[in-house]
């Protein structure tokens, strides 16, 4: 008699896992800090995705863009213990790093502006710093959401956890569709040409 493996069992090599960092909570809702996460849920909404609670630290919601599997996901956790989630997605769904994306606020990239890197350092934002430490590797895409410039005076912190501006949102806008943009382009093609495609020269 024979039993099935507890798990997954699918083969998720193609599958894409697409990370917004920020904080779960209504006080965060449309803060700056949570850009990743207006992100992800943007583009969930657009492919009709529907969110649900899962056993990763993370809200996950699954998507499909040309055929291929888009796994999306919103960690539980602090921001600061963000690794934990992406762990065990990638330990899970068994998804190769350069499939995995994740999505964050930049105080250093002015809003409306969005940067991708395929690899590097996790800068000063901490739930990056996590990521690195529980998966052990800095060789992964990210996509860096501008919420800058930074404000000459008063607390950094009050201003990366305060709400975004109705001017803000618009400009926030635009950074989220050529972020999504990028991922469709990605599945479809590749992400240096994704990259080439939409931002130009300015990613390097």
């Amino acid at each position: 008699m024979f039993f099935k493996k507890k798990g997954n069992t699918e083969n998720n090599q193609d599958a894409i896992l697409v990370v917004g960092l920020g904080n779960i909570g209504k006080e965060y809702e449309k803060t700056r800090h949570n850009a990743g996460f207006i992100f992800v849920e943007e583009l969930a909404l657009r492919h009709k995705g529907n969110w649900k609670k899962s056993k990763f630290s993370a809200d996950i919601c699954d998507i499909n863009i040309a055929g291929k599997k888009i796994i999306l996901a919103k960690p539980t956790t602090l921001m600061n213990l963000s690794g934990i989630a992406v762990q065990k997605l990638l330990k899970f769904y068994k998804i190769p790093l350069e499939n995995l994306f994740i999505a964050y606020d930049d105080i250093d990239i002015n809003i409306g502006k969005i940067r991708v890197r395929e690899s590097g350092s996790a800068g000063t934002h901490n739930g990056m710093k996590s990521i690195i430490k529980e998966i052990g590797s800095k060789d992964f895409p990210r996509i860096r959401l501008g919420i800058g410039p930074k404000p000459e005076y008063g607390d950094m912190v009050s201003f990366v956890l305060g709400k975004f501006t109705a001017g803000e949102m618009k400009a926030l806008d635009i950074a989220v569709n050529n972020a999504i943009e990028l991922i469709e382009l990605t599945v479809e093609k590749n992400l240096q040409l994704a990259m080439n495609e939409v931002l130009g020269n300015k990613h390097a």
